[in-house]
């Protein structure tokens, strides 16, 4: 992953992700359920201090979670906890082919160093019709602004026109952005690849995966969100959230 000395000793970021609510992580959990049964073993890559396996268990749900984490303060919470958690080197998950009926992660994919290898990786250890469950942000997105790719309308009318091109052109890669460095640390400055829709589901149909699900939100949502995100309009919403199926 993208500066790995950084994650890897850094205690702050550890309690920057403990200060999430559980049910921030509750449509993802639900997913996970959705897509698999009892007592099948769930893989979340890049888990953290283990949320979602604490929001599994808290819930009573019959499921084998092991995380994975490049983060040793991290792998240090979830073991307090008792949860499954083994340190990660960012690349080479450390299991056999076809191991896992899910495979999942949430808000990783924009900060490894490389996406087309971490994602292979992903569906290397997914079982024949397992699921693989990837949530990040849109970086091409225009409906928000916490971010510099995506806050402003200049930015806003460049990521349009970045997809367009991709639509047109078919010009898929997962491209790189510059992380932002400051001592007011905000909600993803340490992301280096611009994530967006297009080039997952293009990473998924090259490797012959089948989209179940996509949304634009993280969350459950209502109202006009949730009616965009119900059309084509989610492309250009705030985040990816989506479900395939391995062959």
């Amino acid at each position: 992953m993208q500066h790995e000395q950084y994650y890897y000793h850094n205690k702050e970021y550890t309690e920057v992700l403990l200060a999430n609510k559980l049910d921030y992580f509750q449509k993802y959990l639900d997913y996970i359920l959705w897509s698999s049964k009892d007592n099948d073993k769930i893989l979340d890559v890049g888990c953290g201090p283990g949320l979602v396996a604490e929001l599994s268990r808290n819930q009573k749900c019959q499921r084998n979670f092991i995380g994975l984490e490049i983060s040793q303060p991290s792998v240090v919470e979830c073991r307090k906890k008792q949860l499954n958690c083994d340190l990660f080197n960012g690349q080479t998950i450390p299991f056999g082919d076809e191991s896992f009926s899910v495979v999942g992660s949430y808000n990783v994919l924009e900060h490894v160093e490389n996406p087309r290898v971490f994602l292979k990786e992903n569906s290397r250890v997914l079982k024949k019709h397992g699921h693989l469950i990837i949530v990040c942000p849109n970086f091409l997105s225009i409906s928000n602004n916490y971010h510099s790719h995506t806050k402003g309308n200049k930015q806003k009318l460049k990521n349009i026109m970045t997809l367009a091109q991709k639509l047109l052109k078919r010009n898929y890669s997962f491209e790189k952005m510059a992380t932002v460095i400051r001592d007011d640390f905000h909600s993803d400055d340490d992301a280096c690849n611009i994530t967006n829709p297009l080039d997952i589901l293009h990473w998924a149909r090259e490797n012959n995966l089948v989209l179940k699900y996509w949304s634009s939100q993280p969350i459950y949502k209502k109202g006009v969100i949730g009616y965009l995100d119900q059309s084509f309009i989610k492309l250009f919403l705030g985040s990816c959230f989506f479900v395939f199926q391995k062959k």
